[in-house]
């Protein structure tokens, strides 16, 4: 056999085998940009109190326990926030202020904590979860959608415990933070979430700062809230102030969304 018909038969033989391997469906999911580690500084082992007194916390900004002092020497466990739960010769378990052991402080409101202007993207679930040191309560939407509710973060400083709701009577703020995630392809892809303040805010510019933004004139600005389309304040990222009742100009949640809502 002449080797130009070789050649084309060898061709012809391989052309076949290779239409007849199984075909594989890979699955394209939202890459994690490669720096959100760097977001949030890693958690040593172990640390010591850098303040004169501390107060050691049964939950994050909950019942007090004991008290730490300065260069009591504490193991850390986990992070919630701005509130790490640790351990030590006195106590088993119990939660302590991070920047009173020298921690940096953490703005929990700021987008940027949980979404990446580069990508267009919310951080993974997972990521969102290991910083708030919690799986969250899940609630289901639909078969595609659910809710992931974060409770007891103790969202304000160490110090604040209530808000005046009158001139007479105060009460203790429920403030969480909820994730809305849909599953697409395999993968829980979160597409909008909502803060609640601590202590609601008095004042457009003053929200914006509480969630580290600098203040844009608003696109949209009615009697339920004040909202910023994707790219004035952050890319691929829409910011909505909520109200805390009709036509105030207190707001008690700040609402995060992407362009697409999807």
């Amino acid at each position: 056999m002449n080797w130009k018909y070789k050649t084309g038969f060898l061709l012809l033989v391989l052309a076949l085998l290779w239409s007849c391997q199984p075909k594989v469906t890979r699955l394209v999911t939202p890459p994690v940009p490669p720096d959100t580690v760097q977001m949030i500084p890693a958690l040593p082992d172990s640390a010591v109190v850098i303040v004169d007194t501390e107060n050691v916390r049964e939950t994050p900004n909950g019942k007090i326990v004991g008290k730490l002092y300065n260069d009591d020497m504490v193991y850390l466990d986990a992070r919630v926030g701005n509130w790490i739960k640790f351990h030590n010769f006195y106590y088993q378990e119990g939660y302590v202020w991070g920047p009173s052991i020298g921690l940096p402080y953490l703005n929990l409101y700021d987008p940027r904590y949980y979404f990446d202007p580069r990508s267009g993207q919310f951080y993974a679930v997972s990521y969102i979860k290991k910083f708030l040191g919690s799986a969250g309560e899940e609630q289901k939407i639909s078969d595609t959608e659910y809710r992931l509710i974060f409770r007891n973060l103790g969202l304000g400083s160490h110090t604040e415990d209530v808000w005046e709701v009158t001139n007479h009577t105060t009460e203790r703020v429920e403030h969480q933070m909820v994730l809305y995630v849909r599953r697409q392809n395999g993968y829980d892809r979160i597409y909008q979430m909502r803060i609640d303040f601590y202590r609601p805010v008095a004042g457009v510019k003053e929200a914006l700062k509480k969630c580290g933004l600098e203040y844009r004139e608003p696109s949209i600005e009615n009697e339920e809230k004040v909202v910023w389309k994707a790219g004035e304040l952050l890319p691929g990222l829409q910011v909505e102030l909520e109200r805390t009742e009709w036509k105030s100009d207190v707001f008690s949640t700040v609402w995060y969304k992407l362009t697409d809502g999807k």
